[in-house]
C-alpha cells in the first residue's frame, strides 16, 4: 500500500470536485465494468461498493495510525474484496 489515501485521492481530484468524489465517480466506473463483465456481485449498485471501498480504505488509514495488527487489516480488506465478487 506504498502511497497515503489523501496523496490517491489527491491525485485523483479534479479542480472543483472532492477527491472522494473523484475517487468513488472511478472505482464505481469500474466496479459496472466489472459486473457487466461477470467479476463482482450485481446484487448492489456500483455506487454502494464503491462507497464501502472507500470507507474500507479511510478505515485501514485510521486504524493503521492507531497501529492495529497488519495481518488483521488484511483479513479484513480481504473480507471486503470477497464480499464483492460475483
Amino acid at each position: 500500500m506504498g502511497h497515503s489515501v489523501r496523496s490517491l485521492a489527491a491525485s485523483a481530484a479534479w479542480p472543483g470536485m472532492s477527491p472522494y468524489r473523484r475517487f468513488t465517480d472511478i472505482v464505481t466506473d469500474a466496479l459496472r465494468r466489472a459486473q457487466a463483465a461477470g467479476e463482482v456481485t450485481d446484487g448492489t449498485s456500483p455506487e454502494a461498493q464503491a462507497q464501502l471501498l472507500l470507507y474500507v480504505v479511510q478505515c485501514l488509514s485510521l486504524v493503521s495510525r492507531a497501529g492495529v495488527d497488519r495481518k488483521a487489516a488484511r483479513a479484513a480488506v480481504d473480507a471486503a474484496i470477497a464480499g464483492l465478487r460475483a
